[in-house]
């Protein structure tokens, strides 16, 4: 598990780290979801549309979650929405493979399979919408304003860790059959949720909690982090569900090929984000505003590669260069939202930026699936022209709020 220099209170190391764990089994089942949904699909008998749509409409449910979820954090503490987001995780995890295995064998009809994997997947994403937010409250919750970026990104290198052991899992236990990854993340997560529910004290005892004011994604203090996010995971969310059709048509790959080609790209794309997030933020400490003007740059680099390389090395190295992109623009642009409120308002503002990236999934996998009809580089088109815009608002200067005033100690 990651290991923090960064300025650590309350739940101590040992509690940090379950929390880390539990976001990094979290991060597993999402990429080998990622990498076997678009040859599974396919293999039950619909297309690249009724994916985006699955994913789509799990992103509406997640962004109405997130907030929510969020919100309660600050209410109940961080503990209960942890423990209960990673346990419907797991359960509804392991639903959707046993969906595509009734679709796979024929038990059911292609159409009944896309109704309940759309069924299970929005539920799963509205239950399971405050993990992120939650857990990067918790960080708040336990470092000072000098070290919050480096916290906040220490979830996102657990994401890292989970996104890179995805696909390798995915891999090594593809002989067994293409949904036992899927199994194996769910179990996993349950047995997370258990360890935190034992394990872990609250940063904040409920009973000291104040009472937390209302706060819109509109609020000015966090619209541009907002906003951010949004063009972000719209950027995102448009390679994690064309990619492996992207690659099985550009490559010509069969069902078995494509997981493991999709695989080592976004093996290369995690393992660049947690060398950023878990080795360079902690070290650097690099300003927000910093961490997305170079975190856009490079994000666009290498999305223009991908979309000229001809071959399986080029999209690997591509899809890595885009992975140091965005592990400097997610905890920079979840720093600036938290640094902007106070320290009762952080559970709110993580799921209100939250919001934003479940907003940029609802309309980057539609996009990304309706492009893709038309030619198969037009989704990578799409997302690098959100790329440039992120780099241009990042540049462009603005008048934003000076940061809120929070404990230190």
């Amino acid at each position: 598990m990651i290991q923090s220099q960064t300025t650590i209170r309350a739940g101590g190391k040992s509690g940090v780290a379950l929390i880390l764990f539990g976001m990094t089994v979290f991060a597993m089942g999402q990429t080998v979801l990622f990498a076997m949904a678009g040859p599974v699909v396919r293999e039950i008998g619909l297309t690249e549309l009724h994916l985006g749509a699955v994913i789509s409409l799990a992103a509406v449910a997640w962004t109405i979650g997130a907030p929510f979820w969020g919100r309660m954090s600050d209410r109940l503490g961080r503990i209960k929405p942890l423990v209960w987001g990673l346990t419907v995780y797991g359960l509804g995890t392991a639903a959707f493979a046993l969906v595509m295995q009734a679709g796979m064998a024929g038990a059911i009809t292609a159409m009944t399979a896309f109704a309940a994997l759309a069924a299970v997947r929005a539920v799963t994403a509205f239950l399971t919408g405050g993990l992120q937010p939650t857990a990067t409250a918790y960080m708040a919750d336990i470092t000072d304003r000098e070290n919050r970026a480096g916290g906040v990104a220490m979830v996102g290198a657990a994401f890292g860790l989970g996104s890179v052991l995805g696909p390798m899992v995915g891999g090594l236990l593809a002989r067994f059959g293409v949904l036992t990854p899927l199994y194996l993340a769910a179990g996993l997560t349950v047995l997370a949720a258990i360890c935190i529910r034992l394990a872990v004290p609250e940063p904040i005892q409920a009973a000291d909690r104040p009472t937390p004011p209302k706060l819109s994604p509109l609020d000015p203090r966090i619209r541009f982090a907002v906003i951010f996010a949004l063009l972000l995971f719209t950027s995102l969310s448009i390679v994690q569900q064309t990619s492996a059709f992207y690659f099985q048509d550009k490559l010509s790959l069969n069902l078995q090929q494509t997981p493991k080609a999709v695989g080592f790209a976004m093996t290369a794309m995690a393992l660049a984000m947690l060398l950023v997030q878990a080795v360079g933020i902690r070290l650097l400490k690099p300003e927000p505003m910093t961490m997305l003007r170079l975190g856009a740059l490079l994000l666009l680099a290498g999305l223009v590669g991908a979309l000229v390389s001809p071959g399986l090395p080029g999209l690997i190295a591509s899809y890595g260069v885009a992975g140091l992109g965005a592990g400097l623009l997610t905890p920079g642009v979840q720093a600036l939202a938290s640094l902007s409120v106070s320290p009762e308002e952080q559970g709110a503002a993580a799921g209100a930026v939250a919001g934003g990236m479940g907003a940029g999934y609802i309309i980057g996998p539609l996009l990304g699936a309706g492009l893709y009809g038309g030619s198969h580089q037009w989704p990578l088109a799409a997302a690098s022209v959100a790329a440039l815009l992120m780099l241009a608002a990042a540049w462009i200067p603005a008048r934003r709020p000076a940061p809120a005033a929070q404990n230190a100690d």
